[in-house]
């Protein structure tokens, strides 16, 4: 059984769920929007997050990868990301055919 769901709203289709399983079902140029969180992997207590290095960045391209043949030529990705590491990820996004257009940042207060 997929651990993943799908609602469907007149003409939107959101899919939730780890893009791992969910990506290699979508038809190419399917899709107008993918936005993804991944994780950071700079030591929170969430999964996947304090990984050795190459296997992280392994990870980020394996998704990266899978994305970029099912989005429309005019679709679009949004990553919510650290911004400690998002140079990395905008290089490797972009050798691989993405092209980078902007930056929207969450001034989220967490400390005190």
């Amino acid at each position: 059984m997929s651990s993943w769901r799908v609602n469907e709203m007149a003409e939107l289709t959101l899919i939730h769920g780890d893009c791992t399983e969910v990506l290699p079902t979508l038809e190419r140029e399917s899709v107008d929007l993918v936005f993804t969180d991944p994780p950071y992997n700079v030591g929170f207590s969430f999964a996947n997050d304090n990984i050795p290095e190459v296997q992280f960045w392994t990870l980020m391209g394996k998704w990266l990868t899978q994305t970029f043949p099912i989005l429309k030529p005019e679709g679009q990705m949004y990553v919510k990301f650290s911004t400690v590491k998002t140079w990395k990820l905008t290089i490797l996004a972009e050798k691989m055919g993405y092209k980078y257009e902007n930056t929207i940042i969450w001034d989220k207060q967490i400390y005190p």
